[in-house]
């Protein structure tokens, strides 16, 4: 006798794994001001697209969600919104723009 618990006809397979450096939801509580992040949140009155990707740096925290400082502004996150998230390393610095030579 088998102690298999599966159906006939359902997979025995583990749900898939996030990749090692994706941090699920309740980890961003513990992320740092100052530190910065790529967070993607659910949208909820959008019909055609399911979530959004925010980059920047943590400016506030709360339990009521993250403040994030991007290249458009301030951005604040509820979050019930907050799907996963991961910290990003700096930015690469700004190349010096070309000249044209005469």
């Amino acid at each position: 006798m088998s102690n298999d618990t599966t159906e006939p006809g359902e997979a025995n397979n583990p749900q898939p794994q996030a990749p090692p450096d994706v941090m699920h939801a309740s980890v961003w509580r513990q992320w740092p001001v100052g530190q910065r992040v790529m967070v993607r949140a659910t949208l909820i009155d959008d019909a055609c697209h399911r979530y959004t990707d925010h980059l920047g740096v943590i400016i506030a925290t709360s339990e009521a969600g993250l403040t994030l400082d991007t290249r458009r502004g301030e951005v604040i996150i509820p979050a019930h919104q907050i799907a996963i998230g991961k910290p990003v390393p700096p930015p690469p610095p700004r190349r010096r723009p070309r000249t044209i030579e005469d």
